[in-house]
């Protein structure tokens, strides 16, 4: 870890060095910067360090200098003399501990704060060890400045927040993908029991405390998803460099099937006017042609779903009645079903407190409130299915579905079923019973299906986040003459601009240039 920050200063006014007769715009565009800012999270187990390492490699051949920012260090430094339990079951539980209180403390985006600070504090020891005047340290540290800050790992969606409002679109977040069996081999080969390693992938997963360790919130908001389950690291290699030459413009990458699929089953989402979450599908064949496409959202008597096209015919939830999602009404009228019958059956020997306090362990320990039955919608999966079969001009056998949360167990027989052969998915889905209740039909995996295995494969999605599709695989100069123009990923700025000032300095640039340009019209006329 770096020295303590010291207090950042502000930024002097630059003089931007430009020929009078450039316009506004490419004054604005020379104020544009290279500066990354990277965080990666995952699973603890997952490996996100070793990826951190490869990034980090990755950007020192494309010209960048690298700080690599550890937030367990960082953890670490606030306890009292840095004293930490010795062996890896230990040491972790106690950071995690310490991440917890700190957020209570805080907020849950304290952590993120700790890392701003370290990166500010860099910078401004740079700005300040150069002798240069004020003028050109900006010009040569700040716009020119080649710097990726490499964040090891972010484990709340807070975290996430704060970062992305600080830096923008020179942000990115890796999330970091492995099966369980893996991670906890790999916590075991550290020395940690089973029950131990069951424990923290356990609690590192979700926690009750919204203030807590909430990984699966965290990897949702990823803007490149990765698999580290391979067993030879030097193949993360090739997916790793691709992310990073999308995101530093590279002109001649292409979405896979994958990325496109998961792109269309995104896209397919938000025509979803459900009030609970908004999920999307889409079944592709082998060669990536679009079959269907599916939501979740109230079936029309006509077939299909209601959408803001039918107008007074429109039955969605948000629409009629109470505006109220009905599967939460029912599971509620079933937890006042079961007061009544507590307080019913238990007259005397019990106060209506230790009822309600059972009532409500009931509501929170048992499988009531993981319910799917009482939902008006159809789900995404089975919506992508039945439009299939109402269209009915190409069989489902041997295709591929994305969804972009992991199949209900309702959705997953009727996947079964259909003959569909693979599943990609990005958001876990806890209630989830797919796997419990069909394990002979489906199979989790990691990697990419075997042809030969005659379960439907069920694997965590590899790509660009769909968020991300059109930023980086928009190409609208991709020539120069009649060949495709070469780019230097050495020197080539990032796709997603980030610029040094605000609005309000760019208004007022462009101000003062039209006043003076408008003054210098009007002294001509007058000569």
């Amino acid at each position: 870890m770096t020295q303590p920050a010291k207090k950042l200063q502000s930024s002097p006014s630059v003089k931007i060095h430009v020929e009078k007769t450039d316009s506004p715009t490419q004054r604005i565009e020379s104020r544009r910067t290279d500066e990354l800012v990277i965080a990666l999270c995952g699973a603890i187990g997952s490996g996100v360090s070793t990826v951190s390492k490869k990034v980090d490699t990755i950007l020192k051949t494309k010209g960048y200098t690298t700080n690599y920012i550890k937030i367990s260090t960082l953890i670490g430094s606030t306890l009292k003399g840095n004293n930490l339990a010795e062996g890896d079951f230990k040491r972790t539980e106690t950071l995690q501990n310490k991440g917890n209180k700190l957020r209570e403390d805080h907020g849950g985006d304290i952590l993120a704060q700790l890392v701003i600070k370290e990166i500010a504090g860099q910078r401004n020891e740079q700005l300040q060890g150069d002798d240069d005047s004020s003028d050109k340290i900006v010009e040569k540290t700040l716009i020119g400045r080649r710097y990726a800050t490499i964040i090891d790992s972010l484990k709340n969606p807070y975290e996430v927040e704060l970062l992305k409002k600080v830096y923008g679109n020179m942000f990115h977040l890796f999330g970091v993908l492995c099966n369980d069996a893996q991670r906890k081999e790999r916590l075991q080969n550290k020395g940690m029991s089973e029950p131990q390693a069951v424990q923290l992938m356990d609690r590192d997963k979700k926690e009750k405390d919204s203030l807590g360790q909430q990984l699966l919130k965290t990897l949702q908001h990823a803007d490149f998803f990765i698999r580290n389950n391979r067993p030879n690291t030097g193949t993360l290699d090739k997916p790793i460099g691709r992310f990073i030459d999308l995101m530093l413009g590279q002109n001649n990458i292409t979405p896979t099937i994958n990325e496109f699929g998961m792109y269309i089953a995104e896209s397919a989402a938000r025509r979803s006017g459900c009030i609970s979450r908004q999920v999307g599908a889409a079944i592709l064949t082998t060669d990536g042609d679009i079959v269907s496409t599916g939501r979740n959202d109230v079936p029309k008597p006509s077939g299909g779903l209601y959408g803001d096209d039918d107008g007074e015919d429109d039955c969605r939830c948000f629409k009629v009645h109470d505006r109220a999602c009905h599967n939460e009404k029912n599971k509620t009228q079933i937890y006042q079903n079961i007061e009544k019958i507590l307080k019913d059956t238990l007259k005397e020997g019990i106060s209506a407190e230790d009822v309600g306090k059972i009532s409500l362990k009931i509501q929170d320990d048992s499988a009531i409130k993981d319910l799917l039955e009482y939902s008006r919608a159809v789900h995404a999966e089975m919506d992508a299915i039945t439009s299939a079969a109402r269209i009915g001009h190409f069989p489902l056998k041997g295709t591929v579905l994305f969804s972009t949360t992991f199949p209900c167990h309702h959705c997953a027989r009727h996947i079964v079923a259909s003959g569909i052969k693979e599943v990609y998915y990005i958001e876990p889905y806890e209630k989830s019973l797919a796997i419990k209740l069909h394990s002979d039909a489906i199979e989790l995996n990691s990697t990419d299906g075997s042809d030969d295995s005659k379960k439907v494969i069920f694997s965590h999605f590899e790509g660009v986040a769909p968020k991300q599709y059109l930023n980086l695989f928009s190409c609208n100069n991709r020539k120069k003459g009649s060949i495709l123009k070469e780019i230097d990923l050495i020197t080539h700025k990032p796709t997603a601009a980030t610029y040094l000032d605000t609005f309000l300095d760019y208004e007022a640039q462009v101000t003062k240039l039209v006043n003076a340009a408008l003054a210098d019209k009007e002294d001509e006329s007058n000569e």
